[in-house]
């Protein structure tokens, strides 16, 4: 529509094909990059969304996997400054981690910075795959991913009969295949950001047609998570990519004439009890996801035409300067009028604080009432908990890992907390001023160079990508959730990737003999974490179907693959529990304690073992550590 300025020659031609090479490799390089990003976010996403470390080893062995082939075969990989900046971040951050082992505790820090190794070789995968021209293929790859993640879950509501187990009272949000309501509403937020930036800036008709269809089912899986937060986030990234494209005529356009139909479709899915509260049966529920998904597929259909209508006439609109102009303005109009009208609806900011300070309000069931719940939901109690964390612990924070042991030892009342739900706060509480430092780096650095390559297509979508991420970061544990983290990555490489190639073939060499040597080194090391893991991972499930003697044997070797943690020690010993053997099982717990005499689990589980004054020392210690646990109680009613 509005007229798009052309980059110069040089920062077109990023990487030419070399010469020799046949067609067809050039073509299947092109559709590498998408193939790998559909493959990550589908592959995780329905793994729990990455989120057990049994993933976190075979993850980090495919990214170091496909960074060695890029840059074996690749003539001229991505190598410069720019393009590395983010890898750079994500391995500090994982250093940083690994090195809070030694002021914090091992069993926890280790893990950190395990996932953040996953982070860092994903990051590193997608640069050295990325370059310009492959560019919107990876995000086509990353859009349909998340799409084949939403349309799976959504699946289980629309057909509860046939996909899913139907539980009609506890967690009736949707959440599989991710395992978290909100982590689901906000991959799906990822991807509507996407679809609707795909209608508006691609080539690919096809793919504009399929994009503007998708918005459907991705809408109505972010609804019936029932996540406002990653309503809200959606919200900060769509008006990111608006703001930062210069033709965002073109995205508005596309948000004008698709955006209605997946609105229809959650309205429709909005007005259904059986789906939208607890307590009805299995047949109602059925009856009225199928007419939802009837509609629903009618209505994408719809949005499909609309797409193919705009890119219809978008070649035969021709904007002057100053009607381009007027328009322009009157989409920043309309986005400050709709934030006003907000506010304004909202009672203001006063009446919102006071309605985030307040108690969640009790819903009866009825889920739609939760989006319009503006409570913080506990969040303030685990925020400022971090803060006396990060205040006891001023310089370089408690450790990686460290937040859960904190909280159990001082929260107000109980509820089991892993993380802070802020991933600012909980690195200043763990890691520090630099630690928090080095994450809002992450997210700071692509966003500036967005700035500077906005004009060229799909960047803006991209940083809106980073900032649906920031922002719901913010307020939850999306860093825990690597689904999640790799999606905001892959949006980050591909800003990144955007810019003109610029490497000096000496320091390039350099770079990439340096790469390779640390690839290498990282291969083992990511592959003993996978090794270990999956031991421990097999410990429990043969302690789950009694089989003790192989629930030792797979604690024992655990033990030797993650001699830093106490965790195998603490499967060996429940084991051996459950096998009959307490006294081989107090000497295992008390061999943990020497090496971790904070854990209240390990006092806890010794207490149960033990008889006499060692009993009551060891739940008076666990008692000290974790003040409000409930087990505790149950403990001290026993003999």
């Amino acid at each position: 529509m509005d007229g798009e300025v052309v980059q110069p020659a040089a920062a077109q031609a990023v990487e030419r094909p070399v010469e020799g090479l046949p067609a067809y490799a050039g073509r299947l390089g092109a559709l590498l990059p998408g193939a790998l990003a559909a493959a990550v976010v589908f592959g995780v996403g329905t793994s729990h969304g990455g989120y057990y470390p049994t993933t976190w080893g075979p993850l980090t062995l495919a990214f170091l996997g496909v960074a060695a082939a890029a840059l074996l075969v690749r003539p001229r990989p991505a190598l410069g400054l720019r393009e590395l900046a983010v890898p750079g971040l994500l391995a500090a951050i994982a250093l940083w981690a690994l090195l809070s082992a030694t002021w914090g505790v091992p069993t926890e820090a280790v893990p950190e910075a395990q996932r953040a190794l996953v982070y860092a070789a994903g990051a590193l995968a997608f640069a050295l795959v990325l370059r310009r021209d492959r560019v919107p293929g990876f995000l086509v790859g990353v859009w349909l991913g998340i799409c084949i993640v939403a349309v799976d879950a959504l699946a289980g509501r629309l057909f509860p009969e046939r996909f899913g187990e139907y539980d009609p009272i506890n967690g009736y949000r949707l959440f599989d295949p991710v395992g978290y309501w909100n982590a689901l509403g906000v991959l799906s937020a990822l991807g509507v950001l996407l679809a609707f930036s795909l209608v508006g800036r691609v080539d690919s008709v096809v793919v504009r047609l399929a994009a503007a269809a998708s918005t459907v089912p991705l809408a109505l899986t972010l609804y019936f998570t029932f996540s406002r937060g990653a309503w809200l986030s959606l919200a900060a990234g769509l008006v990111l990519a608006l703001c930062l494209d210069p033709r965002r005529l073109s995205v508005a356009a596309s948000l004008l004439v698709v955006g209605p139909w997946p609105a229809f479709a959650v309205l429709l899915a909005a007005s259904s009890e059986p789906l939208t509260e607890t307590g009805h049966t299995l047949a109602s529920a059925s009856t009225h996801g199928h007419q939802v998904a009837a509609v629903a597929t009618g209505l994408a259909l719809a949005a499909s035409g609309a797409a193919a209508l705009m890119a219809g006439l978008a070649p035969r609109v021709r904007l002057s300067p100053r009607v381009s102009r007027a328009a322009n303005v009157a989409v920043a109009v309309a986005l400050v009028s709709m934030v006003a009208l907000v506010l304004v609806r909202l009672g203001g900011p006063a009446r919102i604080w006071d309605s985030f300070s307040a108690a969640p309000r009790e819903t009866g069931g009825q889920l739609n009432e939760r989006l319009f719940d503006l409570s913080n939901n506990g969040r303030l109690v685990t925020w400022r908990v971090a803060l006396d964390q990060a205040e006891t612990h001023p310089l370089v924070g408690a450790g990686g890992g460290s937040y859960e042991r904190f909280w159990l030892e001082h929260r107000s009342y109980f509820l089991n907390v892993r993380d802070a739900h802020s991933v600012y706060l909980e690195s200043l509480a763990e890691y520090g001023p630099l630690g928090v430092a080095l994450v809002i780096a992450l997210f700071a650095l692509p966003l500036g160079v967005a700035f500077r390559y906005r004009r060229v297509p799909l960047v803006p979508a991209a940083a809106g990508l980073v900032v649906v991420y920031g922002v719901h970061a913010a307020v939850d544990w999306d860093w825990e959730m690597p689904v999640l983290t790799l999606v905001a990555l892959a949006g980050a490489a591909a800003i990144m990737a955007s810019g003109e190639a610029r490497t000096d073939p000496e320091s390039s060499g350099r770079r990439r003999i340096a790469l390779l040597a640390l690839v290498l080194v990282l291969v083992p090391v990511a592959a003993v974490g996978a090794l270990g893991a999956r031991a421990a991972d097999a410990s429990a499930d043969a302690a789950a179907a009694k089989d003790y003697d192989r629930a030792v044997s797979e604690a024992r070797r655990a033990e030797r693959l993650e001699p830093w943690s106490v965790e195998p020690l603490l499967l060996l010993g429940r084991a051996q529990t459950l096998g009959g053997d307490r006294g081989e099982a107090r000497s295992t717990f008390r061999r943990a304690l020497r090496r971790e005499p904070e854990n209240w689990r390990l006092w806890y589980e010794l207490a149960a073992v033990s008889t006499g004054a060692e009993r009551q020392a060891a739940f008076r210690r666990a008692r000290a550590l974790n003040p409000l646990e409930g087990l505790l109680d149950a403990l001290g009613q026993g003999p």
